[in-house]
């Protein structure tokens, strides 16, 4: 409440109203009183206690928000200047939105809201969900970091016409495990959306592997294995990250695999996966894309099931040629500190180019 003059004398006028408060009656005064401090811009001798504090930055925004809204629209009149030094002005309240509107229109120009409808998320799984998803891209960190950011750094929620105020991290941890248990359909479905919509030719796919390590014991899991840490973290358990991509960087699946897994071992059931989507997506008589992988993967094995399956490939050799050419090479690249040459040689019913680099030495 507050106190206005009228012509009938003083009287009380409601501000807002507070609804139900799940907050002692004697906290009741200490509520109100920041709230006042809040709205008029000034600094609380003595610090309140948090959920006080959560409150009362609550209510002053809906306050701050009604009295915007009760604004007359004024008719247009010639313009009435003010004279004003920049260096007196502070900021207060300020949140971030530009990377917030590029996340948030493209998260429904991929149909994220269709998919997430159609497997079930209700309104508000649907905007925690958008949260975690833009959260990864413009301020990668777990949900508690995930839910710090948009309570007191970013706009997001005002885009999205929803409030993330009192937003709790077990609320996100749940639709973190939802979004997980739904992985395959959404991954398929993005992959779709991004082709018809980016018009994606699809000639060349990436398959690469990588792993990063879990902090404490993780007894749980049972993916967490020790073995070779690629950051050098060999007291962590660790785990696999498989990721197919496209020539344009467009991600097609992913898959956590076990932290001790046989990388070239993986392959296999990629292509088996990948195959069957192909089949039902391939136009009739497109070529299959060509497949490219590193030294790592790129066993005998492999390159036989890679044939067998109708793909090309590119990959590293495991190997090097018994005799090294030394004529019939063609400069590629010359600048000042590096010159690279290469030849074309037909080799046991394939292509090998083989490289000579000023820097690195002869590859193929």
């Amino acid at each position: 409440m507050e106190s206005v003059r009228t012509p009938r004398g003083p009287r009380h006028r409601k501000i807002i109203d507070l609804g139900k408060l799940d907050l002692a009656k004697d906290d009741w005064k200490t509520l109100a009183n920041r709230i006042e401090e809040i709205l008029c811009g000034q600094q609380s001798f003595f610090t309140p206690p948090d959920d006080i504090e959560s409150l009362a930055h609550h209510y002053a925004q809906l306050i701050r928000q009604r009295e915007m809204h009760s604004l007359p629209i004024e008719q247009e009149k010639e313009p009435d200047w003010e004279t004003v030094d920049l260096k007196s002005l502070s900021p207060s309240g300020s949140r971030t939105i530009g990377g917030e509107s590029v996340g948030y229109d493209a998260f429904q120009r991929l149909g994220f809201p269709r998919i997430l409808s159609d497997l079930g998320f209700n309104r508000d799984q649907r905007d925690r969900a958008a949260l975690l998803i833009i959260g990864r891209l413009l301020h990668p960190g777990s949900e508690r970091e995930t839910a710090i950011w948009a309570r007191e750094i970013s706009a997001l929620d005002e885009l999205m016409g929803t409030d993330f105020e009192h937003l709790s991290n077990n609320a996100l941890y749940r639709t973190s495990d939802q979004l997980l248990k739904h992985r395959d359909e959404i991954e398929r479905h993005l992959s779709e959306s991004e082709r018809s919509s980016y018009n994606l030719g699809e000639t060349i796919i990436l398959y690469d592997l990588t792993n990063t390590y879990l902090e404490g014991s993780a007894h749980e899991s049972s993916l967490a294995h020790r073995a070779r840490s690629k950051e050098k973290r060999y007291d962590c358990p660790l785990l696999t990250l498989a990721l197919v991509v496209d020539e344009d960087g467009f991600p097609k699946k992913s898959k956590v695999l076990p932290g001790n897994v046989s990388e070239p071992g993986t392959l296999k059931a990629f292509l088996e996966a990948y195959d069957d989507e192909l089949k039902q997506k391939l136009p009739l008589f497109k070529e299959r894309p060509t497949v490219v992988i590193d030294a790592g993967v790129g066993t005998q094995a492999n390159l036989r099931l890679i044939r067998s399956m109708g793909f090309h490939y590119i990959t590293m050799s495991r190997s090097k040629l018994s005799e090294t050419p030394t004529d019939g090479l063609v400069l590629l690249k010359k600048e000042r500190d590096c010159t690279i040459k290469a030849k074309r040689i037909e080799h046991d019913g394939g292509v090998i180019l083989y490289c000579e680099s000023s820097d690195c030495g002869p590859f193929i």
